[in-house]
């Protein structure tokens, strides 16, 4: 398959996954390493329900996850990640996870869960 009909392609399946919102995906820009989940955990603040943390994205498209927990690992697992956001598929079980690469200032959104990062995961990744 050509590479301009397989994008076309991943972006018509994603628009139909999320509901017409258009996200695109970069995943060599957003690294992760191994880290166990106590420890991983152990990286990010306490989770911010009704809250967004807009803008400073790593990627340009989010990342489907299951949970704004799931989405709090992820980011404690990308060294580069500082927060993060976790926005609610609306009649979804799960959601898109946005990464962040500083901090942004937080706004009230009913549909949204942020965490920040608060400590450096350790370099063995124990």
């Amino acid at each position: 398959m050509p590479p301009l009909i397989r994008t076309l392609a991943v972006a018509v399946i994603l628009l139909a996954l999320i509901g017409g919102a258009v996200v695109w995906l970069r995943p060599a820009e957003v690294t992760t390493r191994q880290l166990p989940t106590d420890v991983a955990r152990s990286v990010m603040g306490p989770l911010e329900p009704a809250t967004n943390r807009p803008g400073r994205d790593i990627a340009e498209l989010g990342t489907r996850v299951d949970s704004a927990s799931r989405c709090a690992d992820f980011c404690a697992r990308n060294p580069a990640c500082q927060a993060m956001s976790f926005a609610k598929a609306a009649e979804a079980a799960d959601g898109i996870c946005w990464l962040k690469w500083a901090v942004p200032a937080p706004t009230e959104s009913a549909a949204m869960v942020s965490a920040v990062r608060i400590a450096s995961a350790p370099a063995s990744g124990r």
